[in-house]
């Protein structure tokens, strides 16, 4: 009896040997649907023909390699600059374990009449369409000199203790001041909306000779954020080139 019970552990054992090593070597597999809208700067046009390449890493370009999956912008339902796809990536140990993962991606968008850009999407969850909302593009026509920078953010509400992504949020947007210039000179959206993740993303402009260096962006919060604010402000500081992923913010749920 003794032996039979020694023998059992030993094989018990080596099966959960076997099972983590398992686990390890293979992991998990998750899938999730990205959408989004691609839409002219200028006029909030829907772009077509725009080529949307996933990157499981940051790429050196919009254009890289080693992308995931590759799509291309289109007319959905009478919406044009729709973008589609799905993506598929693979986690040892899953946020939730086999039922479903969190993970961000980068979204590499070129177009021959519009510069191209690097965006970063968090919050993508398995299993689900995620709606990243509008990507404003720069039009590379309209100024081949001109300075530019993206910024990007999340806005989230406390439900039920959780903290979960807020879409259709209207986050207003002000240049409160440059160095080296004037504020006139600066092309920003008066306002940006986030998508489904609670991604927002807006591009900042200004013509080379504008003696401009850096730009003040104000980012205002109508229902207020994170200590009760009525009306909550974030000032951030962009230079050309540069692409900000601003500090995730949490508004008010007046219904908690």
């Amino acid at each position: 009896m003794m032996v039979t019970r020694r023998r059992w552990r030993i094989v018990l054992t080596a099966l959960v040997t076997l099972a983590a090593f398992s686990v390890a070597g293979c992991g998990y597999v998750y899938r999730a649907e990205i959408q989004g809208q691609l839409v002219d700067s200028d006029d909030d046009s829907g772009i077509n023909r725009a080529s949307v390449r996933v990157y499981e890493d940051e790429p050196s370009e919009p254009d890289s390699d080693d992308f995931l999956v590759k799509t291309e912008s289109f007319t959905s339902g009478g919406t044009t600059g729709v973008f589609r796809t799905s993506v598929v990536w693979r986690e040892v140990f899953g946020g939730y374990g086999t039922e479903a993962d969190t993970t961000e991606m980068w979204l590499g968008i070129t177009h021959p009449d519009y510069t191209g850009v690097v965006v970063e999407v968090r919050g993508i969850l398995s299993d689900q369409t995620n709606n990243v909302g509008e990507i404003a593009l720069l039009d590379a026509d309209r100024d081949p000199d001109a300075r530019s920078a993206l910024v990007q953010g999340r806005v989230f509400e406390v439900v039920d203790g959780s903290r979960e992504p807020v879409a259709g949020y209207a986050v207003g947007v002000e240049v409160t001041s440059t160095d080296g210039g004037s504020d006139d000179d600066v092309d920003v959206p008066d306002t940006v909306r986030t998508g489904v993740t609670g991604t927002f993303f807006l591009a900042v402009e200004w013509p080379e000779d504008s003696g401009i260096e850096s730009v003040d962006i104000e980012l205002t919060y109508p229902d207020g954020a994170d200590e009760g604010d009525e009306e909550a402000e974030r000032t951030i500081t962009v230079e050309d080139g540069d692409n900000v992923f601003v500090q995730d913010v949490t508004i008010n749920n007046d219904n908690d």
